[in-house]
This record gives structure tokens, C-alpha cells and sequence, in this order.
């Protein structure tokens, strides 16, 4: 059993060691064009489409070796329709919100989110399929992502340049947690993706299951540490957000990590407006991790009846 957590989204934690992002480059994904290219423009307060997709290329650097996969996620079901064990919503024949329960200094708090249905597929760099899985996203925790929480802080900033980020700040901060949270759990829960993760952070021993009944897994974002940076990625914009996060597996650091954030309208939405991360591990110096945002495209628009 995997318990996901996260730390108080008060205070920062401590600074994270990480490492100067490095990416990628496109010929390393030579596999890519061909599954998805260019990107369309962002659409604030547009629908969510069927079709819409994006692509990243994923690297990892272990023991001198370095390894490329390609992800791709493309939307089938803006609004999931539940299957044999889903749970219906009241009334409907879609799948009941999923909740997530946080506890912000001492109170804890539940927030709900819609869910849509994606087909994730994973894929070598060439372009080779090696697994499809179709999980629930929590479409609305994306549509939300990170830059809520980043321009919270920037206003904070802009007001009050020495003030800490305090829990009375509310709910962009929060809610840009559960999205961590959640991404970090479907992630560790589907077969195809996590064994990508498995490769990155270290599985706990069994001794270190069996005490703590299972894997306590603990998120802890830095927000007050975050910074605006040149994006990797100019097609989606000039500056990012890069959002510090800590990762921790039954008490032992497991990962240092940078989330690099945009706004999340549609077809940024299924990435929460995530255009790259890089990843550490605390105790291998020589294992680190990149993802970069290779295509994000809308899905096709609604056909229009022909005049009469």
C-alpha cells in the first residue's frame, strides 16, 4: 500500500539540490514528429476537447548510460464515463469527482475535482509503442495546475517582498498541491508509467514497508522558493515558473526535483501546464531525470451543420 502525503504548504522547505536543467535534445526523439508536432495556440476559458494531446520526451541518466522515451497522452474523454468498478456520479453516468484530503497546518481540508479519461501511451525514441494505459486524470486540479499558486505568490511579492507565504494565503497553494499529489499517484499507480518512475527514486526496502505498513510517500513543494526563468520550451512562452518539490519514501529523501510551469488552458491542461521537469536523487548524483515538451495540440472543433 502506497499513503501519498504532503507537507504544510505554509513555509518553504529547505532549499533542494538540484541540479541546472538539462533536456533533451530533439534529435534525441527522433520518434517524435511523427506522433505529434508544433503546438497550437493557448486557449483561455475554452472547453476541453476530445483529441486534445501532447507529447514529452523523457531522459534518464543512470550509471552513465543515458535512455530516452517518448510519452504521449491524447484526451478521449473530456468527462470520463464510468466502466465496470468506477463509481457513478449522482445522476449521471460519469465517474464520481475524486477527493483528495489535505491537511494544511493541522486542519485538514478536502477538495474534489472532475475526471476525465486520457490514453497514455509510452513509447522508445523511436517511436516503438512499449505500453498503453487509460487512467483518470483530475481534470479540474489540472485545468488549475501551478500557475494560480505561482501568480499568488507573485502578487504576494509584488506587495509585500520579505512576507513568507502563510496558510491564510488559501487555496492556490493548496490546490496546486493536490495536482502534484495527484499526477505523482496516478504515475505511481498504473503499470506502464511506473515502472519509468521506479527507474528514478528507489523502491523502499522491505523492512522499511513492513514498519510503516506500506510506503509513506511525502510531496512537499517549495513555493516560496519559486522563480521566474527562461522556459525551455519558447513555443509555450518566454518565461516558466520552476517550482521546487521534494519527494520522501518512508522518512528518506527521494528525489530533488523542478516543475517548470506555464498557465493551463486547453491543450495545456493535461499537463497541468507542466513544460518540463528535472529531477535529482539525493544520494546517486550520477541518476537524474528530464522531461520536456516536445507538442501540444487542440483537439478537432465541433463540426458545424451546413446551411440550409
Amino acid at each position: 500500500m502506497v499513503t501519498l502525503l504532503a507537507a504544510c504548504v505554509g513555509p518553504s522547505t529547505a532549499a533542494l539540490a538540484v541540479a541546472v536543467p538539462t533536456f533533451g535534445a530533439h534529435s534525441d526523439f527522433p520518434g517524435g514528429p511523427a506522433i505529434l508536432a508544433g503546438f497550437d495556440r493557448a486557449q483561455a476559458g475554452a472547453e476541453w476537447r476530445a483529441g486534445d494531446e501532447v507529447l514529452f520526451g523523457l531522459q534518464l541518466q543512470r550509471d552513465g548510460v543515458s535512455r530516452h522515451w517518448l510519452l504521449h497522452v491524447r484526451l478521449t474523454e473530456p468527462l470520463a464515463i464510468a466502466r465496470v468498478g468506477e463509481e457513478v456520479g449522482p445522476g449521471t453516468t460519469w465517474v464520481a469527482p475524486t477527493a483528495w484530503t489535505l491537511r494544511v497546518n493541522g486542519e485538514a481540508r478536502t477538495f474534489h475535482s472532475r475526471c476525465c479519461r486520457v490514453l497514455a501511451t509510452v513509447l522508445d525514441a523511436e517511436g516503438k509503442v512499449l505500453g498503453r494505459t487509460e487512467p483518470l486524470l483530475p481534470r479540474d486540479f489540472l485545468a488549475g495546475g501551478f500557475a494560480r499558486a505561482c501568480d499568488a505568490l507573485d502578487a504576494i511579492r509584488l506587495g509585500h517582498p520579505r512576507r513568507r507565504i502563510r496558510s491564510s494565503d488559501g487555496d492556490p497553494f493548496a490546490a496546486a498541491t493536490v495536482t502534484a499529489i495527484a499526477l505523482l499517484g496516478i504515475v505511481q499507480d498504473d503499470p506502464v508509467l511506473a515502472p519509468l518512475l521506479w527507474q528514478v527514486i528507489d523502491k523502499p526496502s522491505v523492512w522499511s514497508v513492513v514498519q510503516n505498513l506500506g510506503a509513506r510517500v511525502l510531496v512537499e513543494p517549495g513555493f516560496q522558493d519559486t522563480v521566474v526563468v527562461p522556459s525551455p520550451v519558447p513555443a509555450t512562452g518566454a518565461q516558466v515558473h520552476a517550482v521546487p518539490l521534494g519527494l520522501s519514501v518512508n522518512g528518506v529523501e527521494a528525489l530533488a526535483a523542478e516543475l517548470l510551469v506555464r498557465p493551463s488552458p486547453p491543450p495545456f491542461g493535461l499537463c497541468g501546464g507542466i513544460v518540463a521537469a528535472t529531477a535529482n536523487h539525493p544520494r546517486h548524483r550520477d541518476r537524474a531525470f528530464s522531461m520536456v515538451l516536445l507538442a501540444a495540440r487542440r483537439g478537432p472543433g465541433p463540426t458545424r451543420s451546413a446551411a440550409r
